[in-house]
């Protein structure tokens, strides 16, 4: 009778117990493991997360599933190594139903861990020889897997962490200056918040045209299709180049290589009329940019308009207009209303590839045909005064899109 009881308890605790390991266990399956990986590699490929830090998720999300295997391996184990009778006073130790599957699991899971991070509390102990031939496999595998998360986790840091202490460094070089010459602390706090947003940009824009040259042709026209239908929709020399045979992708793929990005805090002149002629092509990516009408002494007057994401500056310092409002018929200053950021391509640049091969000769037609050119009108005074001349520059806007 006794020892039916014993069996029959092992069969209530450890059948029901094992059963719930393998349940737990088949969703390890190799096939649906494929899956997960399968689905771990089309989120990276879909979310817009840098690479070094969904390496650190994968990494961190196999060591979650190596720790839930590794527990509901030492709860099979310790079915199979342990007598019915010690295994239920070593439930009844810990204050874990028998039935509570959830505490039993739990409870595996802080042993694992309390193992892999080599603290050992020493709550829970390995108490029997399979137990500790498992605890020796644990330590060697889980210490290799706790190893590679924290190196992931230190390459992660130092790699967001690098451009971070270079931009400090010229930071500090350019304080230590000022200090010297008892610069006010508020015009050199404005210095070094320019420094800090400049020379990020601009070894950015390095790094970017380096990848730009490295494309592929196909890959290089697919990228400037994209743009033309997003980026530079709006722009109305873009517009003016004919589609046929993709000539406008081909010429945009051209002057990847060459564009630049620029960042402007809210409230700072982006261009205007003091600023040096027009000799670049902006396109607004993010934020927006209030246009004011300036009278012939440099002084701002009426807000015109506001500009949006899309919207492009300087348009017409393609075909040699040296105003950056010749594209709206005015002389104007352009003034960030919030923290933006601009594309820009300098007109020489845009020009030379129109003029580089023969497949882009409609691109110089409209460039040839539209030239700026100003008008100068002559008015006499009456009397015996020599004749004045005053100039009035006009710039002729490109065509329509055919």
């Amino acid at each position: 009778k006794c020892d039916n009881g014993s069996g029959g308890h092992r069969r209530a605790l450890g059948g029901s117990e094992t059963m719930k390991s393998l349940v737990i266990l088949r969703l390890f399956k190799l096939g649906r493991l494929l899956k997960i990986i399968k689905l771990v590699n089309i989120m990276e490929e879909r979310l817009n997360v840098s690479p070094s830090k969904f390496r650190f998720i994968k990494v961190l999300m196999a060591l979650f599933a190596a720790l839930h295997l590794f527990a509901c391996f030492y709860w099979r184990v310790k079915i199979e190594s342990t007598e019915p009778s010690d295994l239920a006073a070593w439930l009844d130790d810990k204050n874990i139903d028998h039935g509570d599957e959830g505490a039993i699991y739990a409870t595996c899971l802080y042993f694992v861990l309390s193992v892999v991070s080599t603290v050992g509390l020493g709550n829970i102990n390995p108490e029997n020889v399979g137990e500790r031939i498992f605890s020796i496999v644990l330590i060697f595998v889980g210490c290799g897997f706790l190893g590679l998360l924290l190196g992931e986790v230190q390459e992660l840091y130092a790699t967001s962490n690098a451009k971070g202490r270079e931009v400090e460094d010229v930071v500090e070089s350019i304080s230590n200056f000022l200090s010297e010459q008892n610069v006010p602390r508020a015009v050199e706090l404005q210095i070094t918040r320019w420094i800090r947003v400049h020379v990020v940009e601009e070894k950015n824009n390095k790094h970017n045209q380096s990848v730009m040259e490295s494309l592929p042709p196909a890959l290089s026209l697919n990228l400037a299709r994209i743009m033309n239908q997003g980026l530079f929709a709006k722009m109305p020399f873009w517009n003016c180049i004919p589609r046929h045979g993709r000539l406008r992708d081909k010429f945009t793929a051209k002057l990847l290589t060459s564009m630049k990005s620029l960042v402007f805090s809210a409230g700072s002149l982006v261009v205007g009329v003091s600023s040096d002629p027009a000799d670049k092509v902006l396109v607004l990516v993010s934020g927006r940019i209030k246009v004011f009408e300036v009278d012939e002494f440099g002084t701002r007057k009426a807000l015109l308009l506001t500009l949006g994401p899309g919207a492009s500056i300087g348009d017409n310092s393609i075909l040699g207009d040296p105003r950056w409002g010749g594209h709206y018929g005015i002389q104007a200053d352009f003034v960030a209303a919030q923290n933006c950021k601009v594309c820009s391509f300098d007109a020489s640049t845009v020009r030379a590839t129109a003029f580089s091969c023969r497949a882009f000769v409609p691109i110089r037609f409209i460039i040839q045909k539209f030239a700026y050119q100003p008008e100068e009108e002559e008015e006499e005074e009456d009397g015996d005064e020599s004749s004045m001349r005053s100039s009035r520059q006009t710039s002729p806007r490109p065509p329509p899109p055919p």
